[in-house]
Order: structure tokens, then sequence, then C-alpha cells
């Protein structure tokens, strides 16, 4: 979902995506944009209190941390790379809503604590994301409104939804169909050669870095992640299932990890 259509989808299991300003009202446009998105769904005020305060904190950070890295004068990135908020839900492990922070930087590096003037509206730091979040954390990725595909990272954070809101019920959905889904939504985000490939009750998306996504009936994805272990999600979390995919794409084939001589 782009930042012109109903903020009321985000319950349907589809991604909000809005670009953030880079400047100083970076995290309050956050907060506004998340209030609005998330009042139709009728969460409990103090929640969507939380949910906004760890955005424009993770906003903040994306500014502070995410637009002056790589240039020694320490100036702006080009707008075509300017933070993301973005938001949807999922319903593995368990019923979450994931929150998360784009920027062009693809490494991780830890702030420095601030003195409270500083970007008052970032809240008391990270750590406010770590204590008021059910799981947080960052990996890479690539951005999903520049022009052109943009390797960066994504800081997110997972709140329950158990019992805030009632997903749809979705009606059965055939292999090919899902795996087709996903190979659009991995298009999308400019990922190149990919094959798609349907046989008798499952369908497999391939990535060139040797990635493979099964979708299978009764209607699951399934992968076999870095560790060698099989994960599994239901359809309905496609976008769940296509920003995983997405992480590793961007991790073996546009920042393969060093060899080691």
């Amino acid at each position: 979902m782009t930042h012109s259509e109903p903020p009321h989808t985000l319950a349907t299991g589809v991604c909000a995506t809005w670009p953030l300003p880079v400047d100083r009202t970076c995290g309050p446009t956050a907060r506004s944009l998340l209030r609005s998105a998330l009042t139709p769904l009728r969460l409990p005020a103090g929640l969507i209190d939380d949910i906004e305060l760890m955005a424009s904190e993770l906003s903040a950070n994306a500014l502070l941390h995410g637009l002056t890295q790589g240039r020694g004068d320490g100036s702006a990135l080009p707008l075509t790379c300017r933070p993301e908020l973005w938001a949807y839900t999922r319903v593995r492990p368990t019923a979450q809503l994931v929150v998360t922070v784009y920027d062009p930087w693809p490494q991780w590096k830890e702030p420095k604590p601030r003195e409270p003037e500083d970007l008052p509206e970032a809240g008391r730091g990270l750590g406010i994301v770590q204590n008021l979040s059910a799981e947080w954390g960052w990996h890479k990725t690539l951005s999903r409104l520049a022009p052109a595909p943009t390797p960066g990272k994504a800081v997110y954070f997972v709140v329950p939804a158990t019992s805030l809101y009632t997903r749809p019920v979705v009606p059965f959905i055939p292999a090919p169909e899902a795996a087709c889904a996903l190979y659009d939504h991995l298009a999308a985000r400019g990922i190149g050669g990919l094959q798609l490939s349907h046989g008798h009750g499952r369908s497999l998306v391939s990535l060139p870095c040797g990635f493979t996504v099964w979708s299978e009936n009764p209607g699951i994805y399934r992968w076999q992640d870095p560790s060698g272990q099989y994960r599994s999600r239901p359809y309905i979390d496609l976008i769940d299932v296509a920003e995983i995919t997405v992480q590793l794409h961007t991790e073996r084939a546009v920042h393969p990890p060093a060899v080691q001589e």
C-alpha cells in the first residue's frame, strides 16, 4: 500500500509504506502517519502511543545514523534514498504488527547517547524500543519507494496483535497463485533473474543467489534458511515472507560475506 491508499487496509494483510522527510520533522511525521493508519483498527490508546514513540525513535535513528554514512562531509544522501516507514501484520510466529523504518545505509551503527535537547521527539533512545516491543532488530534489505532498487537496512519492532483486530478469512489459494504473488512482490523490489516453476500441488520461486521458496498445499510458503532448517509461513503472511526473501537476497547477492583467506 502506498501513502495514498486507505489506512484501514492495514488490517487486511497489506504493507503500508510511506516516505519520511530528511529533517527534524522525520519523527513527528512517522507518529502522525501511524496514528492515522492505526486509529481505524481501534487499538488501545496507550498501545498506539507506544507504537508512535517507538516509530519516532527509529525514524530519528535513521536520520542521524542512516543518511550521513559514507560521506566524508557528513552531508545527507540524495532524496531518492530517503527513509521509509513500513507497517504490516503477520500471523506467524504469533499475530503481530510489524513496524519498520528503512534507511539506505546497509550497516548497523550503535547510536551514541544523546542529550535530551537533541531531536526531542526521539524519546529516550533505542532502549525504549527494546522495553516497549515484543521484539526488535535490524536486517539488510531493499527500498520499497526509491525509483531504483536501493540497498539499505530495515530497523523494526513488533507488538502483539492477537486480540486487537480480526483479519478476514482468506479463501483457499492455489499454490501457483501464491507463487505468482510472491514473484510479483520480489520483482517489484527490483530483484531480477527470478524463475517461476509449477508442479503437482507445488510451485516455486527461485532467486539467482540460490535461494528458493516453495508454495505448497494446504497453503504454506516453505524455504530452507541459512542454518539448513526448513521454515514455513501461511500464505496470508506473504508480506513477511517476501521481506525475509529480500533480506536473504540482499545478504547473498548485494552484500555477499567476505571470503576468508
